[in-house]
């Protein structure tokens, strides 16, 4: 009975030293304020439809941190040394200023990036115009000068003959 026992101690130590390598990786949040954590964005200024990256260092390592920025939350695990990084989409976000935030435990820090517009590069197509062609144009007025000519020539010929006969009657009164 005595080796019975001696055999289940040491078996429960044996399962307690030799806990498998992820076991020792167990996440150890201090409870108190690191003040050699940051955080930081890059690019500080992004263009709209391009990512957004967050990291840190200085955080507890192997525990989860949450990341917020422009109105996204990523959850992530940070690596041994306490850093990790978060990426975030710019598309259809809004040109502005921003904040993001990464929250372990009691520790919470933000950063400052800005969000500028996509340049717009105008397109300009240019279609070639086709003339359309229909036919004759339509006629307007008459395709006779000679008949217009000649009534001027008329009109002309019988004002200038009023104006000699005039100048006559005003001759012959004038001896009378």
């Amino acid at each position: 009975m005595l080796v019975g026992a001696a055999l289940l101690l040491m078996a429960a130590a044996l399962a307690f030293f030799a806990a498998p390598a992820g076991a020792q990786t167990t996440c150890q949040a201090s409870p108190t304020y690191n003040p050699s954590a940051v955080i930081g964005a890059s690019p500080i200024t992004v263009t709209q439809g391009q990512s957004l990256t967050i990291t840190g260092t200085g955080f507890a390592p192997n525990c989860s941190v949450t990341v917020e920025a422009l109105g996204q939350t990523v959850t992530v695990v940070t690596d041994a040394a306490g850093g990790f990084t978060a990426v975030f989409s710019t598309t259809g976000v809004a040109p502005g200023s921003y904040i993001a935030t990464a929250v372990q435990s009691n520790l919470s820090l933000s950063t400052n990036f800005n969000v500028v517009a996509a340049a717009v590069t105008p397109v300009t197509t240019v279609t070639p115009v086709t003339p359309i062609s229909t036919g004759t144009l339509p006629t307007t007025g008459s395709n006779n000068t000679t008949t217009i000519v000649s009534a001027g020539l008329g009109l002309l010929a019988v004002g200038g003959l009023l104006v000699l006969f005039a100048r006559k009657r005003q001759g012959a009164d004038a001896l009378s």
